[in-house]
């Protein structure tokens, strides 16, 4: 899903996990095991250009690298929730650590290695969050790169949906 670059990035971040996984936790409520939906989100911003196909860009391109990264599939399959969110460095660093809505303690950051793409990226648990520690201590032993961002002009999100008791192979998505 593309978000206008009016849409402030606070919103997405604090307002759609929370909104999605109380949705799915009611939707999940009245289904069988076998229609049961976890989701694995993304958020990122950055520039993106339409082609022939929709859009394209670099960002969107590590969105989903970040969506499809072992470490959020292995978050949500451990955890009793039905949302795993996975926030680009410079989602996390500008835009969750200044919350007064998401409480970036509850972050755990990750290293990502998925295809050509290597980054550095904030996994949390919206309906089952991780216990608060200070990003210090999360990221003790790590060298975590500064990012400088382009100015964004559109937030974007993925996110892939998850069977029940899946690592995410066999349903997957994209939000419109």
């Amino acid at each position: 899903m593309l978000v206008p670059p009016e849409v402030p990035k606070a919103l997405v971040v604090e307002r759609l996990p929370t909104a999605l996984a109380g949705a799915l936790a009611e939707h999940n409520a009245t289904h069988h095991a076998a229609e049961r939906v976890r989701v694995r989100l993304a958020v990122h911003a950055g520039e993106v250009h339409p082609d022939r196909h929709g859009y394209t860009s670099a960002s969107i391109n590590l969105a989903f690298r970040l969506v499809d990264a072992g470490q959020v599939r292995d978050a949500l399959a451990r955890s009793s929730g039905v949302v795993a969110l996975v926030l680009s460095s410079w989602i996390h660093d500008e835009v969750a650590r200044h919350s007064r809505v998401v409480d970036p303690r509850t972050f755990r950051p990750v290293d990502v290695k998925v295809k050509d793409t290597t980054a550095t990226a904030w996994v949390g648990l919206p309906d089952d969050p991780y216990p608060p520690v200070s990003a210090r201590t999360a990221a003790r032993g790590r060298v975590v790169a500064a990012v400088v961002p382009a100015i964004a002009a559109l937030s974007l999100w993925t996110f892939t949906a998850d069977a029940p008791g899946t690592r995410g192979a066999e349903v997957s998505g994209i939000g419109a």
